[in-house]
């Protein structure tokens, strides 16, 4: 092998031209042709415009780093423009650093293409944006509109389960923030710019189905809409207590309410809301909402009288319930005694006990 190299130096050398079989030549210009009798570059390849391979090059290994590549302009006949072609192998695969490419440039189109198995995947625009599953990429990273995981960047673990997605979608703008296996939509932005948190389907600009906790200060400039009706504290209470009852202070533990027991109590502080409309204060196992404004259902006995709405309520002798308030004479004039409504009644009452939609209005 060295004699024959040694001998094809020395020709190319003293300016003689060698060819073998009419096609692959070294002529005086120092130019080297493979296929063709007239190289135009120190490296000339020429096959036929049907061929299914250029330049073959098998069985390699991963380049060492300190290694240059080597970039190759392969002309084709049918196009004014110029192409690479890199042949993967059976399995589609090329070890690194290679890559399954294909580069076609002309006057008006100039990308590489990165193609493995056949299909394109992957396309590289001359100014420089990237697409992957689209071949008209329009920002630095597009992500072509496929269906279900196909326009989505996602996350796994080593064993290839899903953890996170972010997913575009197929017809229209927005884009889902999905965990878990189950792609759980947990962040949704929709065409209209409407945020949902906890639903796909937001209805406002913020939605969130669940709750929420701020530790910062919540400024509003608008309105504030409950769909409960009542302000309500979490005020500590010795026994659980069920939603209706009426409380008072407790005489003996400070900032602390018990069930009313007796009727006409100066020392009513509200009643205990199920569901209030707003709630302040911190919760605990050992607290109870107590609501002090708005409407809230109450518990209220009429043996001591009908209620009819509008009527004046009080605490009773029956331990958590309201009754009728009926008021006291004083130079002619009746008065309800001060410092004992719990609200006004709302809703009827004729006979029994029950809960009734309450007005509280604490004085």
């Amino acid at each position: 092998l060295f004699k024959v190299w040694f001998v094809i130096c020395l020709t190319v050398l003293s300016g003689v031209s060698v060819s073998h079989a009419q096609t692959n030549t070294f002529p005086s210009s120092g130019n080297v042709g493979i296929g063709t009798g007239n190289p135009t570059a120190p490296l000339h390849v020429y096959g036929s415009q049907n061929s299914a391979v250029g330049i073959l090059v098998s069985n390699i290994e991963r380049m060492p780093d300190s290694q240059s590549y080597i970039f190759l302009n392969v002309q084709n006949d049918a196009d004014t423009g110029s192409g690479l072609k890199l042949k993967c192998n059976s399995s589609g695969h090329l070890t690194l650093p290679y890559a399954c490419a294909l580069e076609t440039t002309g006057t008006a189109k100039e990308f590489l293409v990165f193609a493995p198995g056949s299909a394109e995947r992957m396309r590289i625009t001359a100014a420089g944006k990237v697409g992957i599953g689209t071949t008209v990429p329009q920002y630095g990273l597009s992500l072509g509109q496929g269906t279900g995981l196909g326009s989505a960047i996602g996350w796994n673990d080593s064993g290839g389960t899903r953890r996170a997605s972010i997913l575009g979608s197929s017809t229209t703008d927005g884009f889902h923030i999905r965990t878990g296996t189950s792609d759980t939509d947990r962040l949704v932005v929709t065409a209209t710019g409407n945020v949902g948190i906890g639903t796909a389907s937001p209805t406002s600009k913020l939605h969130v189905a669940g709750g929420a906790k701020i530790t910062g200060d919540l400024t509003v400039d608008g309105n504030i809409g409950a769909k409960y009706q009542d302000v309500a504290e979490w005020v500590r209470t010795p026994v659980r207590l069920a939603p209706g009852t009426v409380v008072v202070i407790d005489p003996v533990e400070n900032n602390r309410v018990l069930p009313s027991s007796q009727s006409y109590d100066t020392r009513i502080a509200g009643v205990v809301s199920s569901q209030p409309g707003i709630i302040l204060g911190e919760a605990g196992d050992d607290k109870a909402k107590v609501a002090h404004s708005g409407r809230v259902k109450v518990k209220a006995d009429a043996q001591f009288g009908p209620i009819s709405v509008g009527d004046l309520l009080v605490s009773s002798d029956t331990a958590g319930y309201a009754m009728r308030s009926t008021p006291i004479e004083m130079n002619g004039t009746p008065i309800h005694r001060p410092g004992t409504i719990v609200g006004k009644a709302l809703e009827p009452l004729k006979e029994g006990q029950g809960e009734i939609l309450v007005l509280l209005t604490l004085q």
